[in-house]
């Protein structure tokens, strides 16, 4: 304003008494630059001013107040679904916070106070703006989290890690029932996820979740390619065993055990021994052998479940224990009728 240092912001035309200096460029002497003021919103921009959505945060050329060129995202489709592929170079920057902003309306996104985030792991980073929902997916090249799950079950430690089952889904056991406010965050920070739509932010809402059973398992799964991440199911991971599939095991071990049995048997009538047929009161039994086979199969299922938590990060659910304990003495019995 004439008299006065009340001005304009250079990027978006907004009034403010201590602005940035404009930076023009010109091609030839004595070129007329204009700007233009619209009455309705009180701004003042140039006539060539930047519309549409751009990434804004803290990393240049996509600084909180830049509107490069660089950083403009695009919707050739025509689906109201903006996208930028921007490269910040092999260096990694590390941690980082966005958002996109649309010039024409003022708005930022996510239209919360916080902001979106993304660790910088070298390369592109992909910023999709879905202008129908006013939702925003970030997704860095080469980035997969370590998902860690503070909450009322764990103390509220952004340290307590979630266990990685593979093909992005992450679980925990939940010691006691009960339903609980919690949410997954990038491990060591309280960088997380919204609980409905599983859009990055750095203030997100808890998640609540109801635990039905003592030891239930509680999942999210990390999607690479939008960056999001939802509640999740142990369905796409790595099979573990659970009840029902307990339940087969044992059934295959009694199966197999009672064939064991008959064939001993028969085999101890050809012999004249005994009579013909399967019989409960002539089961071939050595208690002495047995006790051993006991011993050593305990030590082995110890053994296995030790590596699989140890090594591959397996988690013991409910269903292990009362399954072991009873799969113990049919694996037991039949080492004595492989040994004889």
């Amino acid at each position: 304003s004439c008299g006065s240092w009340a001005s304009w912001e250079p990027t978006d035309g907004s009034r403010n008494t201590n602005t940035s200096n404009w930076i023009i460029e010109t091609t030839s002497d004595n070129e007329q630059f204009c700007v233009t003021y619209d009455p309705a919103t009180g701004r003042v921009v140039p006539n060539n001013a930047p519309t549409g959505y751009y990434l804004r945060g803290t990393l240049g050329p996509c600084g909180w107040n830049d509107l490069s060129g660089s950083c403009r995202l695009t919707d050739p489709d025509n689906d109201n679904i903006y996208e930028l592929v921007i490269d910040f170079g092999g260096v990694p920057q590390g941690r980082q916070e966005a958002k996109v902003y649309h010039v024409d309306s003022d708005t930022w996104y996510p239209l919360t106070f916080s902001n979106g985030w993304y660790y910088h792991q070298g390369g592109t980073v992909t910023v999709r703006f879905d202008a129908n929902t006013g939702e925003v997916q970030i997704i860095e090249e080469g980035f997969t989290p370590s998902i860690c799950a503070p909450g009322e079950f764990s103390g509220w430690n952004n340290g307590y890690s979630m266990n990685d089952y593979g093909n992005g889904v992450f679980c925990i056991p939940v010691a006691s029932a009960g339903t609980y406010q919690w949410k997954p965050t990038v491990c060591g920070s309280w960088d997380s996820w919204q609980p409905n739509t599983g859009e990055r932010n750095t203030n997100a809402d808890n998640w609540v979740t109801t635990i039905e059973y003592p030891g239930q398992l509680l999942c999210v799964t990390y999607d690479a390619a939008s960056g999001k991440v939802l509640p999740g199911s142990l369905d796409s991971a790595v099979a573990v065993p659970t009840m029902s599939q307990w339940g087969l095991i044992l059934l295959c071990l009694i199966v197999l055990t009672l064939g064991m049995v008959t064939v001993r048997q028969r085999q101890l009538a050809m012999a004249g021994s005994e009579s013909a047929g399967f019989s409960l009161r002539n089961l071939p039994f050595d208690r002495a052998r047995f006790t051993r086979a006991l011993r050593w199969a305990g030590l082995a299922i110890v053994a296995v479940f030790a590596v699989a938590v140890l090594v591959f990060g397996y988690v013991m659910t409910t269903a292990d224990v009362p399954g072991s304990l009873l799969a113990l003495p049919l694996v037991a019995y039949l080492m004595t009728l492989l040994s004889e």
